[in-house]
């Protein structure tokens, strides 16, 4: 969670939010809570009633470069700008770059070329986070190319990489190994969890750092950002660049120890705060979704259900108590630990058994007549 990172950092976010989730409100100095509906118009009017401070933004605003400019006519943007986020952003713009710098990429079909591909392909919207609305193709239907792409659908583990760039050049932090779908997830697609660092062959790696090389040179791209790959037989082809600290970077922080977002502020000559800590070694987390509609009850404290022996919460992202989530929602986010893979991710598994457990007992029984 990126306000926990800043508070880390000795700051005390003002944060803007779909969620206002009870970890959140419990570090930051507010919250407001903005409607998905109307998120841009009512964060950015709200961000503009402030007093002028350094702001950042998360998961999905990159698809908002409006809102960007609005904020950032007032507040000092530590992040990519909204001039550079509709360039890497627009896919046509981001694979010509890719393509002329010879970086391995999956083909994009126009929607009149697309019956008649020999492989399978998938549908993605130009704005999206998180795999949200990703589909794969159907022979003939209806595609309008200003608001969806088609793209050849890789076969391989997904991996996302990770990148602090600065004037002196474009450090690859680390490597994750990403999990979508699911049998609650919204979609076979959609973001499931994140784990690492995933260690690759010094080939593959080489194909890491050049990618973020050829970003941050074609698209002057500043501080964190992440690129997400498919390796298709071992070699990582780029699909999508998500132009800011990614749900990685909490993953890469507990492993390694590095203070990540320090890191990213003083890209930005925002002066360094944070020391090392100890590393763990690995590190995991897991969106759980809900398999049914479901209500928080009322008198729910989630103080004590943080593992009180652990270094790091292992439940975060926490909905208020007489919040309602439904089906294919995400109710609360998972995170594990441990000294090599194997433990960690056995960790994370028994710690997912026992969410859904405990959800199950939360489903909003309806009677039937």
């Amino acid at each position: 969670m990126l306000a926990s990172a800043i508070r880390r950092s000795g700051y005390a976010p003002i944060v803007l939010d779909q969620f206002g989730d009870v970890d959140m409100t419990a570090i930051a100095k507010s919250v407001e809570v903005c409607p998905h509906s109307r998120f841009a118009e009512v964060a950015g009017g709200r961000a503009v009633q402030l007093p002028s401070m350094p702001w950042m933004y998360g998961g999905g605003v990159e698809n908002e470069p409006d809102l960007v400019t609005r904020i950032s006519a007032v507040h000092r943007l530590i992040g990519i700008s909204a001039d550079r986020l509709r360039l890497v952003r627009d896919p046509a713009t981001l694979f010509a770059s890719l393509r002329r710098s010879d970086m391995p990429i999956p083909r994009r079909f126009d929607p009149d070329d697309a019956p008649g591909a020999s492989c399978p392909l998938i549908v993605k919207p130009i704005r999206s986070a998180g795999g949200l609305g990703v589909r794969l193709y159907r022979s003939g239907e209806i595609i309008d190319p200003h608001i969806e792409q088609i793209q050849e659908l890789l076969e391989g583990p997904a991996v996302g990489a990770l990148y602090l760039s600065d004037d002196r050049g474009c450090e690859l932090v680390g490597i994750t190994r990403q999990t979508s779908g699911g049998r609650s997830a919204p979609g076979p697609f959609v973001y499931q969890g994140t784990h690492g660092p995933w260690r690759v062959p010094s080939d593959a790696m080489g194909v890491f750092r050049k990618a973020g090389e050829v970003l941050r040179g074609e698209f002057e791209l500043r501080g964190l950002f992440g690129a997400d790959f498919v390796r298709v037989e071992g070699l990582p082809h780029l699909i999508e660049v998500n132009p800011r600290p990614t749900a990685s970077t909490e993953v890469l922080e507990l492993a390694t120890g590095r203070p990540l977002v320090d890191e990213h502020l003083a890209c930005f000559d925002l002066g360094r705060r944070r020391l090392p800590t100890l590393p763990l070694g690995f590190a995991a987390k897991r969106i759980v979704y809900a398999n049914t509609d479901l209500t928080v009850p009322l008198d729910w404290d989630w103080n004590c259900r943080n593992d009180p022996q652990a270094v790091h919460p292992t439940l975060v992202d926490l909905p208020r108590p007489g919040s309602t989530i439904r089906k294919g929602e995400p109710v609360l986010t998972l995170l594990a630990s441990g000294p090599n893979r194997e433990s960690c991710l056995r960790s994370l598994a028994e710690r997912r058994d026992r969410t859904v457990e405990m959800l199950a007992k939360w489903a909003i029984r309806r009677s039937t007549l």
